[in-house]
């Protein structure tokens, strides 16, 4: 009887400390998420002080227009124009936007936003950060498998009202949805190593008592958060 009990003891200990490394390397996955995304707010806040000071440089693009090189001036406009956009207030999630969006750019993906979070304080921006990268780039993953670029698209949504934090991004898609060892969903052949984006955000979802949707058709998929305020 001892036996029986000391090798059920091991096991409990074997899995208590599976499940603590686990939680381990995911705080760190965070913190070093963190560290990303303050490092990305800061260039961001270094564009905006860039694109402030170009107000003293007025005086030589009005020299410029005088002068009628006209094709200097757009193209110096046009230099100002490309260092950034403004998806919503929060310039840490503004900053992650701005580097997800630069990378359907450089593919030719087509992404329609439609974000409206200035008011949202429920969830910490780490955590919203992480939302969106693991979000968008997991998108990003499934679209470029698609062959013709006619088809590949993403539509985002995000929006706070009447205390709730609602999340849809969907794309569509080439592969089959698989899983994992662990049940996690991935659109690459190489299940092992991925589908760890999503857990994430799982995980994320759960610590502030909201509800995960992920739908997948043959060409699209889907995923859609709500979180409330309690």
């Amino acid at each position: 009887m001892a036996c029986i009990l000391t090798s059920l003891e091991i096991i409990y200990l074997v899995g208590y400390i599976a499940e603590t490394v686990k939680t381990d390397l995911a705080n760190q996955q965070l913190k070093l998420q963190e560290v990303y995304y303050e490092e990305l707010a800061d260039n961001q806040l270094e564009i905006r002080k860039i694109r402030h000071d170009m107000n003293h440089h007025l005086s030589v693009i009005a020299t410029l227009i005088e002068a009628g090189e006209y094709e200097k001036t757009q193209d110096y406009f046009n230099q100002l124009s490309s260092h950034g956009k403004v998806f919503c207030q929060n310039s840490l999630v503004n900053a992650v936007i701005n580097s997800e969006y630069s990378k359907f750019q450089e593919q030719g993906i087509d992404i329609f936003l439609n974000i409206a979070i200035d008011q949202l304080l429920a969830i910490d921006d780490i955590s919203l950060c992480a939302i969106f990268a693991n979000t968008m780039d997991n998108a990003l993953e499934a679209i470029s498998g698609v062959p013709d670029p006619g088809n590949r698209t993403i539509n985002l949504q995000a929006r706070y009202q009447n205390g709730y934090f609602s999340y849809k991004i969907s794309n569509t898609k080439q592969h089959d949805i698989q899983k994992n060892s662990e049940g996690l969903l991935t659109t690459k052949k190489n299940k092992k190593d991925h589908g760890y984006g999503l857990k994430t955000v799982a995980a994320i979802v759960e610590k502030y008592h909201g509800t995960l949707d992920i739908s997948y058709g043959d060409e699209e998929f889907s995923v859609l958060i709500l979180i409330g305020d309690g």
